[in-house]
């Protein structure tokens, strides 16, 4: 989970929006559904970085 949240924190400095699935899926072992889940428990955890106005 640390992976990626550090994976967001890195290309929200870089872009200025939260990385797709498909980018915070790049690191070894990780699948879209490991992903989906790991999101969903930093979120809940208060590590708000989605926006509800963008799609990704």
């Amino acid at each position: 989970m640390r992976e990626i949240l550090a994976i967001v924190k890195r290309l929200l400095k870089e872009k200025g929006y939260p990385p797709t699935i498909r980018e915070n899926a790049t690191v070894p072992g990780l699948t879209s559904t490991t992903v989906h889940g790991y999101l969903d428990r930093l979120q809940r955890r208060c590590f708000e970085f989605c926006r509800n106005d963008l799609p990704r």
